[in-house]
């Protein structure tokens, strides 16, 4: 069926738009999302103006291609959400396409193949926690997207040995690091399973005359690609400007990390209920993800592929959920979204454990639909609430700005901290971040009456004690002096004495 890969792009595409229409979502929040949407408009400013690319500390895919959206749609948050919410619908699409091939490359049959790529496609379209990356300003869902085409591509190339396919696959690859770091990793499983697949080919003459020369080919293809961008960032941190692509130590990965639950980091001290080794583990598992009811089919799915000996496949697939698990279980932060790229494999070898029940046998098919229909209503059902705690929380920061601009006159000063940049864009307030200042330098700031500060004081206290944000707070209750006015969220206000 030709059309099927578009009609998973309408469905995923339908889905994202009913959730920014229902929840009325601009794709703005919090510190992230408002620092890719102010770069990619001093971006715009700059290429209009034939000004140099200024510096950023993440990598510019992402706001390039909304530099590019608002040329068509305008300076506005619309031009960064249309390309999240295509790549989201785009991830959808591609994982029907990667799932079809790999069921391919395993052996079975087309019709069941069909079947898997559907399966597969609807819970990637499904996943609420993706509907929600692919309808921010931010480059999850890109990096995402491009991601799971380069596996997509990969998957053709060791099924048909074209070695288009395998260039193809490796310049995604190269532009999914431009979006998102963490994909980098990617290269490992896709080098283990080529190796592989070269390996099987025979005898050593095969592998250096074709397989040596595919494989130096496509590592100079995404050399080529990444390597302007390396040396730009390279040049800008030797300027003394921050770059998370030219300082490999800010993940500060460490193996001790999958078994502790505090961590501290230049985010401040950071506690979490449960070590990050399993967080990670069962972040797929969560109702906003995949479900726990993915966990007995993707058993039953390595089982099958094991039993129809494709170590090509279960190296692919394996490979892919271990690169990123064991890199993001070894940092020492705490991030749902670091954990999207463990959902294509794992919704793929559910896939293709989901059709075990059934065989793809027209008399069972009955079975299958059923139990595929209340895995997705009730991935759905949970998502729902998942998403609807998220746009809560983003209204109530829109509401908190709205009151602030209530209590203060316009002529106010604001200091604050982690809600500075929405307060930023929804006020007309002079905002000062805390993070940034010394005791000298807010005293030098505090001219005049209408001084007033915002701050999450539960994490001020504990998660930034003994640095900038707790000093700063303490000198100005304790020196100057602070008159509470009122709370929003776990934000105080205070007038400033």
């Amino acid at each position: 069926m030709r059309a099927a890969p578009l009609l998973v792009f309408a469905l995923a595409l339908g889905l994202r738009v009913a959730a920014i229409a229902s929840w009325q979502f601009r794709g703005l929040y919090g510190q992230d999302s408002y620092a890719y949407y102010d770069y990619s408009l001093a971006l715009r400013a700059a290429w209009l103006q034939g000004q140099p690319i200024p510096n950023f500390f993440w990598p510019l895919a992402y706001p390039l291609l909304f530099v590019a959206a608002s040329f068509l749609f305008g300076a506005n948050p619309f031009a960064g959400q249309l390309v999240s919410l295509l790549a989201g619908a785009l991830s959808a699409t591609f994982a029907f396409l990667t799932a079809q091939e790999i069921a391919r490359l395993a052996g079975l049959e087309e019709k069941r193949a069909i079947g898997v790529a559907w399966m597969a496609a609807l819970w990637i379209a499904c996943s609420a926690e993706l509907i929600q990356y692919s309808i921010v300003v931010m480059a999850d869902a890109l990096g995402l997207a491009l991601a799971i085409c380069s596996a997509w591509l990969l998957a053709r190339y060791l099924r048909t040995e074209m070695s288009r396919w395998l260039y193809l696959s490796a310049a995604v690859l190269a532009l999914a690091f431009l979006a998102r770091i963490e994909m980098a990793l990617l290269i490992f499983p896709w080098a283990g399973v080529t190796l592989l697949a070269w390996k099987r080919q025979g005898s050593w003459q095969s592998f250096l005359k074709k397989g040596l020369w595919d494989g130096v080919f496509a590592v100079g293809i995404g050399v080529l690609i990444v390597l302007p961008y390396l040396l730009w960032a390279w040049r800008n941190m030797q300027a003394g400007l921050p770059s998370y692509i030219a300082d490999p130590g800010f993940a500060q990965w460490s193996p001790q990390n999958f078994l502790r639950r505090e961590f501290d980091t230049p985010d401040g001290h950071l506690q979490f209920p449960y070590p990050s080794g399993i967080y990670y583990a069962v972040a797929v598992l969560r109702g906003g993800a995949l479900t726990p009811l993915v966990i007995p089919f993707f058993i039953l799915g390595v089982s099958e592929l094991w039993r129809r000996r494709a170590v090509n496949t279960l190296v692919f697939l394996l490979g892919w959920a271990a690169a990123i698990y064991l890199f993001i279980g070894g940092m020492p932060w705490q991030n749902l979204r670091f954990a999207f790229p463990l959902y294509p494999p794992i919704a793929i070898l559910g896939a293709i454990g989901l059709g075990t029940i059934s065989g793809w046998q027209p008399s069972r098919a009955g079975l299958h639909a059923v139990a595929a229909a209340v895995i997705l209503v009730v991935q759905l059902t949970l998502g729902y609430f998942e998403l609807d705690k998220f746009m809560t929380t983003t209204r109530g920061y829109l509401e908190m700005a709205e009151w602030v601009k209530r209590e203060l006159p316009a002529d106010a000063t604001l200091i604050a901290f982690t809600a500075t940049a929405t307060l930023e864009h929804e006020t007309d307030f002079k905002i000062v971040e805390i993070f940034f200042e010394t005791p000298d330098t807010l005293s030098a700031r505090l001219r005049g009456e209408h001084n007033y500060l915002l701050l999450d004081l539960p994490s001020v206290e504990t998660q930034w004690a003994g640095r900038a944000p707790a000093l700063n707070y303490q000198f100005l209750r304790d020196r100057i002096g602070l008159e509470e006015i009122g709370t929003r969220l776990t934000y105080t206000l205070y007038h400033i004495k």
